[in-house]
């Protein structure tokens, strides 16, 4: 009698409408929530669509190892003395940064390993690549590590024992060491690979036995800055168990999920990013307006 005289008034009703909306929201997002996510993405995907087409980006420049780089020079991979002649010849421009996307896992000819590895060291700072393993089945160990970093204000967080919101990797491709010596940073080009075939994810650091080992970019970002990153916890939203992050890396902020992966952007065509080929490097025919204080990236 109590209840039905309660239900009569207004308040009330809302109250129970409230709670009613709530616990329901609470269950669609726990039993559908892979659903809803993998519809988010597609969404997402969609208004990356609707981006302006004439959106142009210049701070970044990509050095392009393309078709007609090497019909001009011959295939990939290149000999490193010739990548060592590339690095030098974007130096000559002026560049300010140097992101190569390229694995350089063994060793091969020492004066040509040598060649490169004084190319690393010179001039503007130079940034490498390294792969993870990320599933469990995939334990291969070739090369050698570098660029692991101490997460300021997070250490001990890839330790072993401690959960961790970073990626865990059980396997790996390193790098030839006299290569990861010389160079300014190592980052990891590691994709995480969505059920639909798309990525869109990137491990900002990835964990392996005990060190944080940062993605391309973040280590990019460290050797561009000399700052070390600072991992910042957000406030989670209302039905969310954990927080996303911010990593700040010399004041720039890097807005990454809960699960410290950063989001692959594509608003940007791919046309409003200036390249050039790396054979016009090569050849000393690309403007020098274009690459002088540029951040590049070869690959």
């Amino acid at each position: 009698m109590k209840l039905v005289q309660l239900l009569k008034k207004p308040m009330w009703l809302y109250a129970l409408a409230s709670a009613l909306a709530v616990a329901l929201m609470a269950v669609v997002s726990t039993v559908w929530a892979p659903q809803l996510s993998q519809w988010e993405e597609r969404l997402a995907s969609r208004t990356w669509a609707l981006a302006n087409q004439d959106a142009t980006e210049r701070r970044l420049v990509v050095v392009d190892i393309d078709e007609k780089s090497t019909q001009a020079l011959g295939p990939w991979p290149w000999p490193r003395e010739r990548v060592a002649t590339l690095l030098s010849g974007l130096d000559a421009y002026g560049v300010n940064l140097k992101v190569v996307d390229v694995l350089f896992e063994g060793a091969q000819d020492p004066a040509q390993d040598q060649k490169l590895a004084d190319a690393l060291k010179a001039g503007a700072p130079t940034v490498i690549a390294q792969l993870f393993a990320l599933n469990p089945d995939s334990q291969v160990k070739s090369g050698t590590l570098g660029g692991a970093l101490a997460l300021a204000a997070n250490s001990g967080v890839c330790s072993p024992g401690v959960t961790s919101s970073f990626t865990p990797a059980y396997g790996f491709m390193g790098v030839q060491p006299l290569l990861a010596q010389n160079s300014a940073g190592v980052g990891h080009i590691t994709p995480i690979l969505d059920t639909d075939g798309s990525m869109r994810r990137v491990p900002s650091f990835v964990c392996f036995e005990g060190q944080a080992y940062p993605s391309l970019a973040v280590a990019g970002l460290v050797a561009a800055t000399g700052s070390q990153p600072v991992v910042r916890a957000n406030k989670p939203g209302l039905f969310e168990s954990s927080a996303p992050q911010t990593i700040d890396v010399g004041g720039l902020q890097l807005p990454v999920d809960a699960q410290g992966q950063l989001r692959v952007s594509y608003q940007m065509p791919r046309a409003g990013f200036a390249s050039v080929s790396a054979v016009d490097v090569l050849l000393g025919k690309v403007p020098q307006s274009l690459l002088k204080g540029a951040w590049v990236l070869v690959g």
